[in-house]
């Protein structure tokens, strides 16, 4: 069964970054509840709700956020780190 929604979550994270430009309009004029894991495709939110231990913690636009460095800032500044890393390969 793992495997299964291991297949199916990697087939929709496919999808959606496909379709993200138009996920925009698709979404345009609606309420939408997005639960992100990766912050990247929440930025362009009306409004980004950061919830700890069950209780709001941050609220407000991607660049509000940001500005505030708290935890979401700290988790942007993370995810951006990770776009430099290069795998080397070992040389045997």
């Amino acid at each position: 069964m793992s495997a299964v929604k291991d297949s199916l979550f990697t087939d929709i994270r496919a999808r959606w970054k496909e379709n993200q430009q138009d996920s925009g309009y698709l979404m345009r004029d609606k309420n939408v509840i997005v639960i992100a894991r990766q912050l990247n495709t929440i930025v362009n939110a009306d409004q980004i709700l950061v919830l700890q231990d069950g209780n709001l913690s941050e609220r407000g636009t991607h660049c509000e956020l940001f500005k505030c460095g708290g935890w979401y800032a700290r988790v942007i500044a993370e995810q951006a780190k990770t776009k430099e890393w290069k795998i080397q390969q070992s040389q045997s």
